[in-house]
């Protein structure tokens, strides 16, 4: 059997090693690089079907490293990104990166990226009988959704005005499983989401976010009743853009949720103007 063979450059020992493992565990041959030189190194001497290059590492970079090798091959590559590297993941798309995946997002998320990119069957237990219900909507809507996941009924209310104030169209949803099957069906702009809804924690929700195609178009912000620093790091390690506690200013979270959309919409926009420009480009040759 000719296995698929991928590389993965990645300066965090620990993070390589799962990801490694995880695929390895789903029959790829998989070699591994501590930083970007040895990395570009073992891209010419392995020839990979696949790369996946940590964004941050120290030296050359993934972001150089990806123009180094989109230089020389065609090889697809998957960028491995933390929450707060939107910008850089838009240039290295504009270098030529086919995609990229969340740190954090789990061993089964980098997998089933790495499937979608290679168009190979997954194996994953996870795929196993999901209906279209599972399935993540990419397509832009025509207005700006929110979607608003939230039992305090006061701070449900003035969240929806501020949404509304900015011409934001707001799904009301209780639960987090509600969230996902809205998100699923509408590509939002915004997820505001409570610290623990009835069936799963903010962070939980966050997660299972993680695997949607588009996530980096999604703004996330999680509403508390009182300020956790744990909690508030975890929140953005999940990939929330801000964390927001109670009694909040009603200023500061409308500028909370203003400019995580900002933010969003403007990821959105590059990545559409990038994609645009591919087609484009692959039209007129």
């Amino acid at each position: 059997m000719n296995r698929k063979k991928i590389l993965v450059v990645d300066d965090e020992d620990d993070m390589r090693k799962m990801v490694v493992s995880a695929l390895e565990s789903f029959g790829f041959q998989v070699f591994e690089s501590p930083n970007g030189q040895q990395g570009l190194q073992d891209f010419l001497n392995f020839a990979p079907d696949l790369a996946i290059l940590d964004i941050r590492m120290p030296g050359i970079g993934g972001i150089q490293l990806c123009e180094l090798i989109r230089h020389r091959s065609k090889t697809p590559i998957i960028m491995f990104s933390a929450v707060d590297e939107r910008e850089d993941v838009v240039e290295a798309i504009q270098k030529g990166a086919n995609d990229y995946v969340l740190k954090g997002a789990g061993p089964a998320a980098v997998v089933e990226r790495v499937n979608r990119v290679l168009d190979t069957p997954s194996n994953s237990p996870a795929d196993a009988g999901s209906g279209d219900d599972k399935k993540w909507s990419v397509k832009d809507s025509d207005v700006a959704i929110a979607v608003l996941a939230h039992n305090d009924r006061k701070a449900r209310t003035e969240i929806r005005e501020i949404l509304r104030q900015s011409q934001i169209q707001v799904r009301d949803v209780e639960t987090g499983e509600e969230a996902l099957t809205t998100i699923r069906k509408f590509n939002p702009l915004l997820v505001v989401a409570e610290s623990k809804l009835p069936d799963m924690a903010a962070n939980d929700l966050l997660k299972a976010m993680k695997d949607h195609p588009r996530r980096g178009g999604i703004a996330a912000i999680v509403t508390t009743e009182r300020r956790s620093p744990e909690a508030q790091r975890r929140a953005f390690y999940f990939g929330a853009q801000d964390y927001v506690h109670a009694p909040w200013d009603d200023g500061r979270l409308a500028m909370a949720l203003r400019a995580a959309m900002i933010k969003a919409q403007q990821y959105r926009d590059e990545v559409r103007k990038i994609l645009a420009e591919r087609r484009a480009a692959k039209e007129a040759a």
